[in-house]
């Protein structure tokens, strides 16, 4: 009777612990359930937040232009000006992406027509401002307006923000940023909104100017490489006054470079982003492919007439040779054109001026012969971005051998990047 007992003593044991094995098991399975639903419901909540946010941003946006007050005007640097705006009627701003850029009707006296022009932001894209930077440019007939004829309290017309000359704030992979001169307002946004972010993804800004009375917002770019462990600013001279101080003012003495880029980078294995004057553009991305950076790993934005027939040559260079093109996004200060392929000879109308021109490969895209036309078509950016040039296609059609940004209605084209396939007739 004892074993009998110690047997079923045992049994009952066995049973009891099976029982309790299979309840943590069920515990454990309902826990994994629970965890699991809760994560769904997290993931839920944010993409929901996230398409809230989204719809209030698309509701914030605006079409056409809009009117902004100029609140401060802020001496950065010789013959640059920063120009922070507000909206006139105190609502709410959308977010942009750093890098893009806005477009400006500005009413010039003397002239018979406003003049569109486009200048990037220059501020965090979580302020409740727009800033951009402006450099008087030579015969500059816009920049020259904003610096000696907008004064704090002005009202301007100015379209949302647009562009793709922008850094991926959830990618991780580090990105080497190369402006000259003006062309660092573009970075002084991505830099502004790395510091923000925390994905930690590294940013090397490496900014060329003549001296240090063209240095602009010095005391700002300092501070975030200071401060932030992420972003990295490189300063380079290229003919430094003599109150100057290398190690003080500056870093390096000398043009950019591939051999300035390899004393302050591990590798070649970073994306490239250059924005500059058209020579300094020129060159290094060249010397990049020298030094075995691909074209994928190269973004440029060209400012002007001179910067976008740079990246024009070069990349019907680069096609010529078989090479991809880089990806480009072009904006101009008081003139510019994006790249076309040419086509064969074809007959293009403007119906409302009654005039007519040949098209053929010695014209870059419809808005340049529309000029040698004598046809005046309004414009703006000059690289299909800020639509202002949209124009009626009354017969015949169009192509982009570079797909514009902005989203033409139906029977329209941008004639600043468009190219006829036959005979056109457009209503200007």
């Amino acid at each position: 009777m004892q074993v009998v007992g110690t047997i079923l003593g045992t049994i009952v044991l066995m049973y009891a612990a099976m029982a309790a094995a299979q309840l943590r098991r069920q515990g454990l399975q309902s826990r994994l359930r629970s965890e699991m639903s809760l994560e769904l419901l997290r993931e839920q909540i944010k993409a929901t937040s996230l398409l809230r946010e989204r719809r209030e941003q698309q509701q914030l946006c605006w079409n056409g232009y809009r009117k902004f007050l100029v609140q401060k005007k802020v001496c950065e640097a010789d013959n640059v000006c920063s120009f922070y705006l507000i909206p006139h009627d105190c609502k709410s701003l959308p977010l942009f992406r750093p890098g893009q850029f806005l477009t400006f009707r500005l009413n010039v006296p003397g002239l018979d027509k406003p003049v569109v022009r486009c200048y990037s932001i220059s501020s965090s894209p979580n302020a409740d401002y727009y800033r951009i930077t402006v450099k008087r440019s030579v015969n500059g007939t816009a920049s020259s307006f904003l610096h000696d004829r907008v004064e704090e309290g002005a009202i301007l017309d100015i379209q949302a923000p647009r562009g793709d000359f922008c850094v991926d704030r959830s990618g991780t992979r580090p990105a080497v940023l190369v402006g000259g001169g003006v062309g660092v307002t573009p970075f002084v946004s991505m830099l502004e909104a790395a510091s923000k972010d925390q994905n930690g993804r590294e940013l090397t800004l490496v900014y060329a100017v003549r001296n240090g009375s063209e240095h602009a917002m010095k005391e700002r770019l300092s501070q975030l490489s200071s401060e932030q462990d992420n972003v990295n600013v490189v300063t380079a001279y290229s003919q430094p006054g003599a109150e100057d101080r290398l190690g003080v003012d500056y870093d390096h003495c000398g043009r950019v470079s591939p051999e300035l880029l390899r004393s302050v980078l591990p590798s070649n294995n970073f994306d490239f982003y250059i924005c500059g004057p058209p020579q300094m553009m020129q060159d290094l991305m060249a010397q990049l492919k020298d030094w075995g950076v691909p074209s994928s790993n190269i973004f440029t934005e060209a400012f002007g007439a001179p910067s976008a027939q740079a990246i024009r040559e070069r990349k019907a260079a680069a096609q010529s040779n078989g090479d991809s093109a880089t990806p480009i996004s072009e904006k101009n200060d008081d003139s510019g054109r994006t790249p076309s392929m040419p086509v064969k000879k074809v007959r293009v109308e403007f119906s409302i001026s009654q005039k007519s021109a040949d098209w053929d490969d010695t014209k870059s895209d419809l808005l340049q012969l529309a000029k040698v036309a004598g046809v005046e078509i309004d414009s703006g950016c000059g690289a299909g971005s800020c639509g202002t040039c949209q124009t009626a296609v009354r017969s015949g059609k169009v192509r982009y051998p570079s797909p514009p940004e902005f989203c033409c209605e139906d029977r329209t084209c941008l004639p600043c990047v468009a190219v006829p396939t036959g005979d056109l007739v457009l209503d200007a």
